[in-house]
């Protein structure tokens, strides 16, 4: 009988053992599967943290390229509208000149025209006077000789 109780209690003591290391399995299990979900938690919020930095940089880089490229065209519209200001400008000035040139040409050729047309005139009615002098002496020449 004895033996009989010393064989339940090796049973028993083997069975709990067992039950204590089926336990202790069970909780490193557990304790591998909670540190493994945490470590896949951590990898995760890592991804989702790292890929919204990236895309916050990317959207940054992306305004940033925006914003050179709006200053750039700003800079190349403004640089152009001041070129072609300029360009009329000095156009404007070149057509000014041209004008006063053309109006000084035409007043100097009136005035050398209207001077060669008083010097006809008068070249004109000297000769005439010229000839009514000659005219008139010529008709009374041998009758006021005489």
């Amino acid at each position: 009988m004895h033996q009989l109780l010393g064989l339940l209690g090796l049973l028993g003591l083997l069975g709990l053992l067992g039950l204590l290391a089926l336990l202790g399995l069970l909780g490193l299990l557990g304790l591998l599967g909670l540190l493994g979900l945490l470590a896949l938690l951590g990898l995760l919020g890592l991804l989702g943290l790292l890929a919204l930095l990236g895309l916050l940089g990317l959207l940054g880089l992306l305004g940033l390229l925006g914003l050179l490229g709006l200053l750039a065209l700003l800079g190349l519209l403004g640089l152009l509208g001041l070129l072609g200001l300029l360009a009329l400008l000095g156009l404007l000035a070149l057509l000014g000149l041209l004008g006063l040139l053309g109006l000084l040409a035409l007043l100097g050729l009136l005035g050398l025209l209207g001077l060669l047309g008083l010097l006809a005139l008068l070249g004109l009615l000297g000769l005439l006077g010229l000839l009514a002098y000659r005219m008139a002496h010529q008709q009374e020449g041998p009758a006021g000789r005489s």
